[in-house]
């Protein structure tokens, strides 16, 4: 299977966006400056922003695909098949916006091949990357004992592995007068949750990427590595857990809606982001001050 692309929606018009989120919801105490420096909205005029994963109008990538596209941006989003349905997506989401433009793709995140052919399409058309937001991933629950050979090559695959080529890729053709940004979202769950699988090692795999790209790439050439560490959001990836939320929060944990993280990763793109670059915003809604227990007992159902 190799990549495929639609063609340019929207009407690629100026716009401005605003954050929605209550500062309330995230513990960072950098937080209040980042989101003040937006409080009159932000464009995005100019910008070319690739949010992998954003096919699913429930996912945190669609909404904040739809941030950058209400500010201005040119949006290229992308998911891993049926190029019809993304296109539909891709309307939808220009539709909502009412500003910018966006390109759907049909494109693996764990396809080498496939992330070079949008890097080169993109390339064709003059247009270079200065928001990256991998945000592409496959959920993993499994128990420890029941990991299977076959399940290491592909959730690392995408999640780790594809993440580190497209944003080793994009280093080496990020605007060369223009700051840049790459955002990666994380997770607080080290494996303390029981039937999390791999996932959490593959999140732990990608914090080396914000350091490791601010010290050797960012610093030098104008660019902005920032990593989110996300914990429980009611998105596409956590609907099987919807019906846990109110027993999650009643354990002491904020519950993001989908809009709430993707404020805080938009907003992770926005000049005001300049002193927190190689670094982890904390939007995980107190994760790490919960008994583990107590979350397990959530994850079953129970309280």
């Amino acid at each position: 299977m190799s990549a495929q692309f639609g063609t340019w929606i929207g009407t690629n018009t100026a716009g401005t966006w605003k954050p929605q989120i209550d500062p309330a919801l995230v513990d960072d105490p950098r937080f209040p400056a980042l989101l003040a420096a937006a409080k009159d909205g932000v464009s995005f005029s100019g910008a070319v922003v690739l949010v992998t994963g954003a096919s699913d109008a429930n996912s945190i990538g669609y909404a904040i695909a739809r941030n950058f596209a209400q500010g201005g941006a040119k949006v290229i989003i992308t998911g891993s098949r049926d190029l019809a349905k993304i296109t539909a997506t891709a309307e939808q989401l220009a539709k909502e916006a009412g500003a910018g433009a966006v390109l759907p793709a049909q494109v693996n995140q764990g396809d080498y091949a496939q992330l070079d052919a949008l890097l080169d399409h993109l390339k064709a058309q003059n247009l270079a990357l200065t928001h990256v937001f991998p945000f592409a991933a496959v959920n993993h629950p499994q128990l420890f004992v029941g990991l299977k050979p076959d399940d290491y090559a592909r959730v690392f695959g995408i999640n780790v592995f594809g993440v580190y080529h497209l944003c080793a890729q994009h280093a080496r053709r990020a605007p060369r007068n223009a700051p840049w940004y790459v955002v990666v979202p994380l997770s607080p769950n080290d494996g303390r949750l029981q039937g999390s699988g791999l996932y959490p090692a593959t999140k732990q795999a990608l914090i080396p990427i914000v350091i490791q790209g601010q010290n050797e790439v960012g610093d030098r050439r104008n660019g902005h590595y920032l990593g989110v560490s996300i914990a429980w959001t009611r998105s596409a990836l956590m609907s099987q857990l919807d019906a846990g939320v109110a027993g999650a929060k009643a354990v002491g944990l904020k519950v993001f809606e989908t809009r709430d993280t993707a404020d805080v990763c938009t907003l992770c793109g926005t000049p005001a982001a300049h002193g927190l670059k190689g670094t982890v915003v904390d939007a995980a809604g107190g994760f790490g001050r919960i008994d583990p227990k107590e979350m397990g007992k959530v994850f079953a159902g129970g309280h």
